[in-house]
C-alpha cells in the first residue's frame, strides 16, 4: 500500500506542475468551500444521470475512514454492493474488469493522449473525443481565481454536453462523467476545506494536485467503466460508470486514509 501512496502521489504532483504559477490569482481560496455539502451541487442539473452524482458522493462518505474495509479488493465489492443495494444490476459487471477500470483510473493523467488511446481501445467517434478533449482542457488549466470559478466551469461543460450531438450510448457515458466529476469536485474541495492555497504558489499547487487528483480518478472511473459497461447495453453503461467512478474514488480515499 505504501508503494501505490507513492505513486498515486507522484503522478498527481506532476500532472499538476503547471498550477504553481505565481501569476494565477487567487481570490479568496481561503474563505470558501469549509462548509461545502458534499452531495449537493452549485446548481439545479437537468442532466439525466446526476443522481450517480448524488450517490457517488453517498458512497464516498460511507467510506470515509470506515473501519471495515482494509483492501483495495474490498473497496471495489464495496462500491459493487453499494450500487446493488441501490437497485443497479451489478451482475452486469466482472469485478476483475471493475478492479482494472479503478487501478486505470487512478493511474492515468486526463490529457487528449490519454483520450485517443481510450477512443482506440473503445472505438469513440471522433465527436466523442472533441467532447473529451474539453474536460481535459478543464483538467490542466492552471488559471481558476477560486473554488466556485471551479465549479461554475463544469457547470459550463455540462452545458455544453447536454447540447452534444452524439450517439445515444456515448451521449450517456459524458454526460455520466461530468455528473460524477461535478459530485467529485464537491466532494474533495470539501474533504480538505483546511488545506486551501492562500498567496503561496506552492501551497496553491499543492491543493491543486489533491483536489484535482481525486476528481480526475473519479472522473476516468466513470468514463472507462462506463465504456466496458457498454457490453450490457445502456443499463450496464449507467452501472459501469458509477461502480468505475466508485471504485476509483474510494480507491484513493482508502490510499490516504489507511
Amino acid at each position: 500500500m505504501k508503494n501505490f501512496k507513492l505513486q498515486w502521489f507522484v503522478i498527481i504532483a506532476l500532472f499538476f506542475t503547471s498550477c504553481n504559477n505565481e501569476n494565477s490569482t487567487t481570490e479568496d481560496f481561503t474563505n470558501q468551500t469549509s462548509t461545502t455539502a458534499t452531495t449537493t451541487f452549485s446548481k439545479a442539473s437537468s442532466n439525466p444521470h446526476s443522481q450517480i452524482g448524488v450517490l457517488h458522493n453517498e458512497f464516498m462518505n460511507m467510506m470515509h475512514n470506515n473501519p471495515n474495509i482494509s483492501s483495495q479488493d474490498e473497496v471495489v465489492s464495496a462500491s459493487m454492493a453499494f450500487f446493488q443495494a441501490n437497485g443497479y444490476n451489478t451482475s452486469l459487471l466482472s469485478f476483475d474488469k471493475m478492479k482494472q477500470v479503478a487501478n486505470e483510473s487512478m493511474n492515468s493523467q486526463f490529457t487528449a493522449d490519454k483520450i485517443n488511446e481510450l477512443a482506440t481501445r473503445f472505438g469513440f467517434s471522433g465527436a466523442y473525443k472533441a467532447e473529451l478533449y474539453k474536460l481535459a482542457a478543464f483538467f490542466n488549466a492552471d488559471n481558476y481565481a477560486s473554488t466556485s470559478d471551479i465549479i461554475n466551469k463544469l457547470d459550463d461543460l455540462e452545458a455544453q454536453f447536454l447540447n452534444a450531438q452524439l450517439p445515444d450510448h456515448e451521449k450517456d457515458q459524458l454526460l455520466l462523467t461530468i455528473a460524477v466529476t461535478k459530485a467529485s469536485m464537491n466532494y474533495w474541495i470539501a474533504y480538505y476545506p483546511n488545506d486551501l492555497p492562500g498567496q503561496s504558489g506552492a501551497s496553491k499547487a499543492k491543493w491543486f494536485s489533491r483536489v484535482f487528483g481525486g476528481a480526475v480518478a473519479d472522473a476516468f472511473g466513470a468514463l472507462i467503466g462506463g465504456a466496458v459497461g457498454t457490453v450490457g447495453g445502456p443499463v450496464g453503461t449507467v452501472v459501469g460508470a458509477a461502480v468505475g467512478a466508485a471504485a476509483a474514488s474510494g480507491g484513493i480515499q482508502f490510499a490516504i486514509e489507511y
